[in-house]
């Protein structure tokens, strides 16, 4: 594995870590996003949770059933995380941030044409897993001049709503003039 994925690695894990207190609970239909240059609208209004100052802002969690960013830490909440990030990767950018993305199992396009594409952008899913509690995960990620990691954690009862939601979101993104 390569220093920049270790690198990358370490950055995204320490970026979920970030404690309580760091973290804003936001109810809106929109994110902006002035340090990586871009927007999305949301489904619908959500609960978005966010990093403040002076801790480094490369996204958000938008809760699905709670109002609570305590969730997320315990990671029983329903969710979609989505982490930017200035693209750190070596020179075959989609294969090594699949290797990060995927905790180096093989991720595959989504299809041509399908509604997951966002700004006509090439959208990579990995293999969804499922934890101890019956979480469903499901990794998306894109490369613009930025990249893009997107999480969907889940339940088998809530899976199709929380997947529309998720295409919704990724439709939305925008690249904004910094």
């Amino acid at each position: 594995m390569s220093m920049s994925i270790r690198l990358l690695q370490a950055l995204f894990a320490s970026s979920l870590l970030v404690p309580l207190q760091v973290l804003a609970a936001e109810y809106s239909s929109e994110y902006a996003n002035v340090d990586y240059g871009f927007v999305t609208k949301l489904p619908r209004p959500m609960v978005l949770c966010t990093t403040q100052p002076p801790g480094s802002n490369h996204g958000f969690v938008a809760l699905l059933d709670s109002e609570s960013c305590e969730d997320v830490s315990v990671a029983r909440a329903r969710r979609i995380q989505l982490f930017a990030f200035y693209n750190v990767l070596d020179a075959n950018k989609t294969q090594d941030l699949s290797s990060f993305a995927c905790a180096g199992a093989q991720a595959v396009p989504v299809e041509k044409g399908s509604e997951m594409l966002s700004a006509g952008l090439n959208v990579y899913r990995c293999p969804q897993t499922l934890d101890d509690k019956k979480m469903m995960h499901q990794t998306y990620f894109f490369l613009q001049d930025i990249a893009f990691v997107v999480d969907l954690y889940t339940r088998a009862r809530t899976s199709k709503k929380d997947l529309e939601d998720l295409k919704a979101l990724l439709r939305g993104i925008r690249r904004t003039s910094l």
